[in-house]
């Protein structure tokens, strides 16, 4: 069995994570940044914008608006979990083909009881998306109003209004809604196959195999059932796709911990850069959220709750070459940005001068100076 220390798996994560060596800019680096990690976790718009900032030097406030709404080369929808991730385009038809195959939890009895209906009046509502949306941007209130009418569900009225879009997401991983430019405070849905150019249909076992692959990818090495979670299936269906990409895959030993590594990545991890690396992630960072299946190994355990917190809030972390070695937080006060850093250990010269160009990063990126201050270590 192949084996490889921490440091190196650490610094060949960071690398596939654009966080050594930061993405080509512009907007072809930005959409090769958001397929190569399997989308950008959105459930905070601006923590979305942020972690691409984070792999971008030159990223440019109102770039990836303009990437969404503009030039239509990014979308924003409901994707892994069931949580808002951002996806290029050109990747979406992938990730609805295999979305759609494996996105089947609502037909279970368990599930619609729990959200008090029936596979019949679900269908109906599914399809009924896809017939308001024809040539339309609708407003939720709006978009719940037609499909009420349309699919004749008037008690579903609450529902279809609720900001979790337990029932829109259904939608979405059909391909028949992702989120168009919001109109004030309101939120409008569109039809993907015609907001975006080139719709194609993308057989689902192949969709499968391209997001496992971008997954260990990037993610690798990875336990067995890690690439399950992340995708949002359970069981046999999980052993199933890691089945498929058995022949693609190969067990390595981290220091005694076992996973999971595309086998043409071996020695993109025995070779790893040495480069030093410092970068500031927002909270909910992917980075950051899939480090949890090891987290036990690579931070102290009283360390974990101010990374991973309650409700499933996940912190802004300090990463140096790999490895989280603090949290941190910014506030915007009048015209200023005020950065707070705090370092789990004592930081060197360095990584403190790191930290500082990183703050200064941000305030240029955000359009205001930095005040960084440093708590002390404990």
């Amino acid at each position: 069995m192949t084996a490889f220390t921490w440091n190196q798996v650490l610094r060949f994560r960071a690398a596939r994570h654009f966080l050594n060596r930061p993405a080509s800019t512009g907007e072809k680096g930005v959409a090769a940044t958001v397929s190569a990690l399997g989308g950008i976790q959105a459930q905070v718009m601006s923590a979305g914008e942020l972690q691409l900032w984070a792999r971008l030097d030159d990223l440019k406030a109102g770039e990836v608006d303009a990437m969404l709404w503009q030039n239509r080369s990014l979308v924003k929808t409901w994707a892994m979990r069931g949580t808002l991730h951002l996806l290029t385009a050109e990747d979406l038809p992938v990730y609805v083909a295999a979305m759609q195959s494996t996105r089947n939890m609502y037909r279970k009895q368990y599930w619609l009881k729990a959200f008090g209906t029936d596979l019949e009046e679900i269908e109906a509502i599914i399809a009924a998306v896809y017939t308001v949306l024809d040539g339309k941007t609708l407003s939720r209130e709006e978009l719940a109003e037609d499909i009420v009418k349309v699919a004749k569900v008037p008690h579903q009225r609450d529902r279809l209004r609720s900001g979790w879009g337990e029932f829109l997401k259904l939608a979405s991983y059909h391909g028949y809604l992702c989120f168009g430019p919001s109109q004030g405070q309101n939120v409008t849905f569109v039809r993907p196959d015609q907001w975006i150019a080139g719709w194609r249909e993308v057989d689902p076992d192949e969709a499968m195999r391209t997001i496992g692959r971008r997954y260990f990818a990037a993610y690798g090495p990875s336990p067995r059932d890690e690439f399950s979670h992340w995708w949002g299936i359970q069981g046999a269906e999980g052993r199933h796709w890691l089945k498929v990409l058995e022949d693609e895959l190969v067990e390595v030993d981290v220091e005694g911990w076992k996973g999971w590594l595309l086998r043409a990545d071996v020695d993109a991890v025995q070779s790893a850069s040495e480069d030093s690396s410092v970068r500031l992630l927002p909270n909910f960072d992917t980075f950051t959220l899939t480090a949890y299946h090891e987290r036990n190994l690579l931070l102290a355990e009283d360390l974990l709750p101010r990374i991973y917190r309650k409700a499933g809030w996940i912190s802004p972390v300090i990463v140096v070459d790999g490895r989280i070695q603090g949290v941190w937080k910014y506030e915007q006060k009048r015209k200023q940005i005020q950065v707070s850093i705090e370092p789990f250990t004592e930081f060197s010269a360095s990584v403190k001068e790191g930290v500082e160009v990183e703050a200064a990063r941000l305030g240029g990126f955000l359009g205001a100076p930095v005040e960084i201050s440093f708590k002390a270590v404990g």
